[in-house]
């Protein structure tokens, strides 16, 4: 069986940590035998893979540098005799590439999460440097495989796409609660990426035509500037909820789902909302149409108007959406199992 190391900087129980979560979960002890290293202690989540059977590795930080991890990191890959290092996102990347740099190494596996076209150049320089290092490079979408390509200068023969997995036992459709007035919803980061300031923006457009009412799990940064926007205006913020038992109940009391992202990689909230039975509407950023049902009208990102226009379009449709039934989180582990394996072998034909 495989040794697989994985390696993040951070595992606040966010998207992309709740994949790797999920696939950890899936594969440990049937695919691979994992190990999870995070580069900055202290998370809840990674206490409960640790209590689960699954080996934790928590980098102190002892300094912000991070040559120190990287020395750390190089040793535990070294006296570890892992089969694959496995890392994802950027920063989580970086030191794991840089760690890896030696002769005889395992298997380098990258994982990209999102499209961001705004990489500094400083950042894709790195990831060009780092090409030797890295064997194969893992995208959740088509148009995270294209972003990786031109951001870190690789054919598209070194990058597999295997999609977000959602658990059928906790997003599924589910009664709801008899309701007068239409209850919009979403659920994400309160940050510029997210767009909730061109949904807020869109509202008044909406209530000049009918009553409706915005509830939005999550937090972060624009906390403040999204509640000051939203004065006056039938809206909710509900925090953060990381119970996602809770999130499934929640979606499945909405009416519609809004997500009027700016850029994604395959975002976890469609995927979910659509697995409750709930309608979708959402922008044309990278990423959001394979998440969405094919031929599915999409919305201009930063554009209010043409927002509130599609919401009133979904709330008026009476014909019940599609449900859709993503891969599981076997599924997935399945098809990473079989990148890791080709790392291997790549490393050996070497």
């Amino acid at each position: 069986m495989l040794k697989v190391l994985h390696v993040i900087a951070h595992f606040d129980p966010g998207g992309s940590e709740l994949q790797l979560a999920g696939v950890i979960r899936a594969a440990h002890g049937i695919y691979w035998d994992a190990t999870l290293c995070v580069l900055n202690p202290g998370y809840g989540l990674a206490r409960q893979l640790h209590d689960e059977g699954v080996r934790l590795v928590e980098l102190e930080q002892r300094r912000r540098r991070d040559l120190g991890r990287v020395r750390r990191l190089r040793s535990l890959i070294r006296q570890g005799g892992f089969d694959v290092v496995h890392s994802t996102l950027w920063r989580g990347s970086l030191v794991a590439r840089l760690a890896a740099a030696y002769r005889g190494r395992p298997g380098v596996v990258m994982a990209e999460r999102a499209a961001e076209w705004f990489r500094p150049a400083r950042d894709r320089a790195i990831d060009r440097a780092l090409r030797p290092v890295t064997d194969f490079y893992i995208g959740n979408s088509e148009a995270v495989k294209d972003f990786i390509c031109w951001a870190h200068g690789v054919g598209p023969d070194r990058v597999k796409v295997i999609g977000n997995a959602v658990d059928s036992s906790v997003f599924h459709p589910g009664p709801k609660a008899a309701r007068t007035v239409p209850r919009i919803g979403s659920v994400g980061r309160l940050e510029p990426q997210k767009g909730y300031d061109v949904l807020l923006a869109a509202l008044p457009r909406i209530l000049g035509q009918r009553a409706v009412e915005v509830e939005i799990v999550g937090a972060g940064g624009l906390d403040g500037d999204l509640r000051s926007q939203a004065d006056g205006l039938p809206v909710r913020f509900l925090g953060r909820v990381d119970d996602r038992r809770e999130v499934a109940e929640f979606l499945r009391q909405l009416d519609l789902f809004v997500l009027p992202t700016r850029f994604e990689g395959l975002p976890n909230s469609i995927l979910e909302a659509r697995a409750c039975g709930v309608p979708v509407v959402a922008t044309r950023a990278p990423g959001v149409a394979e998440a969405m049902p094919a031929g599915a009208a999409l919305v201009p990102m930063d554009d209010p108007a043409a927002l509130a226009t599609a919401i009133l379009g979904a709330l008026e449709n009476e014909e019940p959406p599609e449900v859709d039934r993503p891969p599981s989180f076997a599924d997935i582990a399945q098809a990473h199992a079989e990148v890791f394996n080709d790392a291997v072998h790549r490393r050996r034909g070497r």
